[in-house]
């Protein structure tokens, strides 16, 4: 709410949607967001919007924060799960 007396937390996430908008790091599939994970050649970056990743749903895109973002140009692995689709 815009009445809120601590506009902090809307705000952060109101920049990390625009970022998700201009990232790309976009997923094949929507997924399963808790599923989500990242790797380098030998290291899973952990999620946080601190010093690592996280998923953006609203673009379907993955970000890097802090220290995790790798250089450009390094090999990287997004993997995750994805709802089925049944039809009767």
């Amino acid at each position: 709410s815009i009445c809120a007396e601590d506009l902090a937390q809307p705000i952060n996430e109101i920049l990390v949607a625009a970022a998700g908008a201009a990232s790309e790091i976009g997923l094949e599939a929507v997924p399963i967001a808790g599923s989500v994970e990242v790797t380098l050649p030998e290291t899973l970056i952990p999620r946080s919007r601190f010093d690592g990743f996280d998923y953006t749903p609203i673009a379907n895109t993955v970000l890097f924060f802090g220290n995790a973002a790798p250089p450009v140009g390094t090999p990287f692995r997004i993997s995750y799960s994805t709802y089925a689709e049944i039809t009767r």
